[in-house]
């Protein structure tokens, strides 16, 4: 199946996987497809996606959208994630513990 990686620039790239893949599989496909040498983390759903779960777990579909998003050195990923899901993408999340972020869809 194919899915459509959506990055924070609103550049798009379909990428072919299997629906049994590790998230950390797709995660080397992709980074394989775009180029790209940085840490990335994948949301869909307004979830993060984690490397030891399968796409299946996800319920992701044929050409459904995942979006793409970058993790810098400096902080922590999930600060990365939050900052991007406000600024970017118009959601309201907060954050829950040390590594724990909740995201307000109302």
């Amino acid at each position: 199946m194919k899915i459509i990686i959506r990055t924070s620039k609103n550049e798009l790239y379909a990428v072919e996987i299997d629906e049994a893949d590790y998230v950390k599989d797709v995660k080397r496909k992709i980074t394989h497809k775009i180029r790209i040498t940085c840490q990335f983390g994948l949301i869909f759903n307004s979830m993060i996606l984690e490397e030891d779960k399968t796409i299946s777990s996800y319920y992701i579909e044929d050409y459904n959208t995942i979006e793409y998003i970058e993790m810098f050195k400096s902080g922590s990923c999930i600060d990365n994630i939050k900052e991007e899901l406000d600024l970017n993408m118009g959601l309201n999340t907060q954050l829950i513990g040390r590594d724990e972020l909740y995201i307000n869809l109302i």
